[in-house]
């Protein structure tokens, strides 16, 4: 048979296997050495590839990375980065060794997800098995961080999983047994047809996936916290903050579930103004600019006055000069001029592009990063074809098959890695986001009366008040 008959017939094999086990293909394997041999992970990664494809979403990722990210090795080897993480989800055990791993995977895919993700691990019984993990774990070792859980990797993933599942049904409850504190919906679940876009100032019909892009670049950025980053935007949302928010001021060291409604409410309502190139950001407070003691002031100096003006300008007062930020609005466009943001001036257009290879523009020797990227490239594939080829031929090895047929296929263990990561936005201008608000009048009267100022830092969407 023609080696894309024989693709084909195994691509419906594994296409159609619901438990995603991939073992329904070894017969297919076992046949003879030419058949295993044209099939096999590590010499067919276009197969496994088109396999991923059709299970999982995936334009997610290339609009993070660019289209190199869809080459063949590298969502064959994600195809078995997420069949694992989704058999150790069914099988059920929160105990197993490999739950990090599993959840390091469901978390990519729930922040992926365009429908196709979330309904695999749905089936898997993700939403039980997070709730069971929580309930049960979440608090081992917490003797020795007071009674709070560990701050672990495997606990923050666990509560952000439980979030991306949680409905109005596991939310239901807590309003029930926490009435006050609950008058208002404190939990924004995620909603599945709602986006927004950053960089167009309103909502948008993107993809679902789009929703989490915050998320995902937080998860993949290289970043120093002490070196100004090149970055795609500040991975903040914009307009996330404002609105009414609410929550406990403090806990006591006695604090017990009795005393819940004896620690002191505070409520505060926040605006949002965004600092747009020409304009300059107010520096930052604390010493190693802002990222030390800067934080205890929300990034913001000691020595600076702050008003906020009638026409919606927040301004900053420091040291002879006016720091101007002007107010967000949803849908509404700010004041971003091309022909005066001094970003799209330098670049001589407002279009920007982060690709990997800016090095070369740096004066990095050519020759010396083709060679590196080669190596990077080959010892992934590798990696790669190791893994899948490990569990098949520890399949193939139980069943004591001996395949010493002759073969005329050749092994192809090539990748096109012409391609460049890159990712393309167009500039909006936006140098910095400041935060101010206050305690509404009604809830002053009973709480006490509260001025609020905020900042978002820059490189990862933190926010200080």
């Amino acid at each position: 048979l023609p080696i894309e008959i024989l693709e084909h017939i195994a691509f419906q094999l594994l296409d159609h296997d619901p438990t995603l086990s991939n073992t329904i293909i070894v017969p297919l394997l076992q046949t003879c050495k030419r058949i295993n041999a044209i099939l096999a992970f590590r010499n067919n990664s276009h197969l496994y590839s088109r396999l991923f494809c059709s299970r999982f979403d995936y334009a997610a990722s290339a609009g993070g990375l660019g289209p190199r990210a869809h080459n063949a090795p590298h969502l064959a080897h994600q195809l078995t980065c997420y069949s694992s993480a989704l058999r150790c989800i069914q099988h059920g055990n929160i105990y197993d060794n490999h739950v990090l791993t599993a959840f390091s995977a469901c978390f990519v895919l729930l922040i992926e997800d365009d429908g196709k993700n979330r309904h695999h691990l749905e089936a898997a019984g993700l939403p039980d098995f997070v709730d069971q993990f929580v309930r049960k774990r979440l608090h081992e070792d917490s003797d020795f961080s007071n009674g709070w859980p560990q701050e672990s990797p495997i606990n923050c993933l666990a509560l952000w999983l439980l979030r991306y599942t949680s409905t109005e049904d596991r939310v239901g409850p807590t309003q029930e047994d926490v009435r006050e504190l609950n008058q208002h919906n404190v939990v924004n679940l995620i909603s599945p047809t709602s986006s927004y876009d950053a960089d167009h100032n309103g909502p948008t019909t993107v993809s679902p996936s789009s929703m989490h892009d915050n998320d995902w670049y937080r998860l993949t950025d290289r970043i120093d916290p002490m070196e100004t980053s090149s970055k795609l935007n500040t991975r903040y949302t914009y307009g996330s903050a404002t609105g009414l928010w609410q929550g406990r001021a403090r806990m006591h060291e006695d604090f017990t579930e009795q005393q819940l409604f004896l620690n002191a409410l505070l409520l505060m309502r926040l605006r949002e103004h965004h600092c747009i190139d020409p304009q300059d950001p107010v520096p930052t407070g604390g010493a190693n600019g802002g990222f030390d003691d800067g934080i205890a002031n929300a990034w913001i100096p000691n020595d600076v006055q702050i008003y906020e003006d009638r026409d919606a300008k927040l301004r900053f007062y420091h040291r002879g000069r006016v720091h101007t930020y002007e107010a967000y609005r949803p849908g509404i466009a700010n004041s971003h001029d091309e022909a005066t943001c001094k970003g799209c001036l330098f670049r001589g257009t407002c279009d920007i592009i982060y690709r990997e290879d800016d090095v070369y523009y740096a004066g990095v020797d050519a020759d010396q990063v083709d060679a590196a990227m080669e190596d990077d490239d080959e010892q992934f594939l590798v990696a790669a074809s190791s893994q899948y080829g490990l569990l098949i031929d520890s399949i193939l090895d139980q069943r004591g098959h001996a395949m010493e047929e002759e073969t005329d296929v050749e092994e192809d263990v090539t990748c096109d890695c012409d391609e460049e990561y890159w990712v393309q936005r167009k500039c909006n201008g936006v140098l910095d986001i400041a935060l101010v608000g206050e305690t509404d009048f009604k809830h002053g009267q009973a709480w006490n009366h509260h001025r609020h100022y905020g900042r978002v830092r820059e490189w990862d969407g933190l926010v200080a008040l």
